[in-house]
């Protein structure tokens, strides 16, 4: 039976009472809205698609009809809290070192050794005057970031090294996106100050 004029609601009661094609039709009309979330925690969380998919099953499961909100908007609600508490116990947990941010190890998959002709010549070896000087600038950006205060420094890391924007960075920190801002505007004017 198709369901294509049926609203979310109408799909979930009726999944409710056992119906499974109303169930897949509703969870492939919600999966866009879960992909396209998943996707803004890709880079962060290894199993992004996999803690949404499961965020938006649970959201599904515990949909209260007498709440307020519209089932598509309570599943979204789930799913972006699922993946923001997977985030920060991420950030949390891992100890991302300094190293890390300033210099990130290569991909699974990456190797340094194969490169291709076109590479060789696109990309001359570094003298070793060129290493040396990336050697220092890299060890003066570990060193500029180990001065600043720490909430200062992931603001710094997260938007660089991890390429958040600012309302992704807000909703990490638990903080709002001008407080994010603020912050990174202060970080900018320490290090500069240590630079001086």
């Amino acid at each position: 039976m198709k369901y294509t004029g049926y609203s979310n609601e109408e799909l979930w009661r009726r999944s409710e009472r056992g119906d499974r094609a109303a169930m897949d039709t509703l969870a492939r009309r919600l999966l866009p809205t879960v992909h396209r979330l998943a996707s803004q925690y890709a880079s962060r969380l290894d199993d992004a698609r996999g803690i949404a998919y499961e965020a938006m099953m649970d959201a599904i499961a515990g949909y209260d009809p007498e709440a307020s909100y519209e089932l598509g908007a309570y599943v979204a609600m789930r799913v972006r809290h699922s993946l923001s508490h997977a985030a920060k116990c991420y950030l949390a947990t891992s100890d991302y070192s300094l190293d890390e941010a300033v210099e990130p190890e290569p991909s699974e998959g990456e190797d340094d050794d194969e490169c291709t002709f076109a590479d060789t010549l696109c990309s001359p070896t570094p003298s070793p005057e060129e290493e040396v000087l990336e050697r220092d600038k890299r060890l003066f950006v570990r060193m500029l970031l180990s001065q600043l205060p720490d909430a200062h420094r992931r603001v710094l890391v997260l938007e660089h090294l991890y390429e958040l924007n600012r309302n992704q960075i807000a909703v990490l920190l638990d903080v709002t996106p001008g407080r994010v801002t603020q912050l990174y505007n202060q970080a900018l004017t320490f290090a500069r100050a240590m630079i001086a």
